[in-house]
């Protein structure tokens, strides 16, 4: 193990020196190698789906009537381009990108943007995506605290400020130099990224333990796929017991092609020897091997990010998709809520407040989208008896599924009321067993003399 070279770097230490090169050898893969970009927007997908939705959570009834209020203008901001600073994207998909690029590149930058009341957006505030790039990597000692990779810390090492650039740096325009900066107060900055180690400041894309890997497939696939077009240039050779006639007919032939249903006549002592193209062997194999390594280190299931379903019965199905699954829970609940999605429903919260809105009792409740089952008709009933036995509630139920108990029970309130009025007995009517022992009971009542 003499050659094993290692180093005992704090996290941020770690970090610093190979941060900008991993991060552009990232975008490199997910650009031009399939599996790469498979990876990512795998990863992407099942956190955010179609979304996680934003709702209003009144504290007691007293401030109900106030989150029925606000709900209107949350789902006017959150629903339309009304939330980006761009003017692109709802806020579903500012979370997709958010998830893109805290997998591909590894962290990305949050900034709120404060608007006028005159600008006539539901609420007075927009988000602003910035990627890592914008964050400076460097490190100095400051009278009140230290800048450590561009984030300043105050004297008892909270995150105090951003040091950004003004443009990308890698902006080729070049609109400004690229050495502009500006200090943004850590209040108008929420900074996703994995925390893979204590002290950790910046955030590592997760193709790094991969990058390796990935390039050198790419590299190998190259290869074969080189060999077989060479090996297939070589359609057959020529022989004849004269060098000089051999040297004649290899002339005349030099060039040709050879086509279906073509029939050739050789002069009188020649003869044409087709090739075989190499077979291209272990291909397969080493190639399973190495994305399963790739899907490991991401954390996804190899049949997912290959499409390979050719070994995958209901078991092991059921088991990698619950496996993905805490993994996405991990991501969503650890790293995407408590950074991002909580900061900006707290900085929803203060623009509706200075656009007139009570917001005393009221806080933004996130409820993430359901994850499809694998077979629903084997899995449904054992949430069923769970809710039955008391282990679980109907509300968390509902929740595990993607939905809002509130939303959906007002809903059923709605429809029940609907089919009383139209006086329809329906089998999806959790109601309809009592009523048809009432009607049953109302019936022998009446033959009764």
């Amino acid at each position: 193990m003499s050659d094993w070279r290692t180093t005992s770097n704090s996290a941020a230490a770690e970090v610093a020196p190979a941060l900008e090169l991993l991060r552009a050898r990232a975008r490199d893969l997910r650009r031009n190698n399939p599996w790469a970009a498979r990876g990512v927007a795998l990863i992407a997908s099942n956190l955010v789906v179609y979304g996680i939705a934003a709702s209003i959570e009144a504290s007691g009834k007293g401030a109900q009537k106030r989150a029925e209020r606000l709900m209107p203008a949350l789902k006017a901001w959150a629903e339309s381009t009304a939330c980006d600073a761009d003017g692109m994207s709802n806020l579903a998909g500012l979370q997709s990108l958010v998830a893109a690029s805290v997998a591909g590149d590894g962290e990305i930058l949050i900034r709120r943007r404060m608007r006028r009341l005159s600008d006539g957006l539901p609420v007075p505030m927009q988000l602003q995506l910035l990627e890592g790039d914008y964050l400076q990597n460097t490190t100095q000692t400051l009278a009140s605290g230290r800048i450590v990779q561009g984030v300043e810390f105050d004297g008892i090492g909270r995150r105090a400020a951003y040091h950004l650039y003004r443009d990308h740096p890698g902006d080729w325009l070049g609109l400004r130099q690229a050495s502009e900066t500006v200090r943004v107060p850590a209040d108008d900055i929420a900074h996703v990224f994995r925390v893979d180690r204590q002290g950790q400041v910046r955030g590592v894309t997760w193709l790094a333990p991969l990058i390796i890997t990935l390039r050198t497939l790419d590299e190998y696939e190259d290869a074969q796929l080189m060999r077989q077009k060479v090996a297939a240039c070589f359609a057959g050779s020529l022989r004849t017991p004269d060098a000089e006639v051999e040297e004649a007919e290899r002339q005349k032939w030099e060039g040709r092609t050879v086509e279906p249903g073509t029939i050739s006549v050789l002069p009188l002592g020649t003869e044409l020897d087709f090739t075989t193209p190499p077979a291209a062997e272990g291909y397969a194999p080493y190639t399973a091997t190495q994305l399963r390594r790739v899907a490991a280190g991401l954390g996804v299931p190899y049949e997912a990010l290959t499409g390979d379903l050719s070994q995958v019965n209901f078991s092991s199905a059921r088991m990698g998709w619950q496996e993905f699954g805490r993994n996405i829970e991990s991501w969503r609940w650890q790293m995407l809520m408590p950074q991002g999605l909580d900061r900006i429903g707290a900085w929803f919260l203060e623009a509706a407040t200075a656009a007139g809105y009570d917001t005393a009792g009221l806080s933004v409740r996130w409820t993430p989208p359901s994850r499809m089952l694998v077979d629903p008709a084997r899995e449904t009933q054992p949430i069923i008896d769970q809710i039955r036995s008391g282990l679980i509630s109907p509300q968390e139920a509902i929740r595990e599924r993607g939905y809002d108990p509130d939303q959906v029970l007002a809903e059923w309130q709605e429809f029940a009321k609907k089919i009383d009025e139209l006086g329809l007995i329906l089998d999806i009517d959790p109601r309809v067993e009592a009523r048809r022992k009432a009607v049953a009971g109302n019936l022998q009542e009446a033959s009764t003399p």
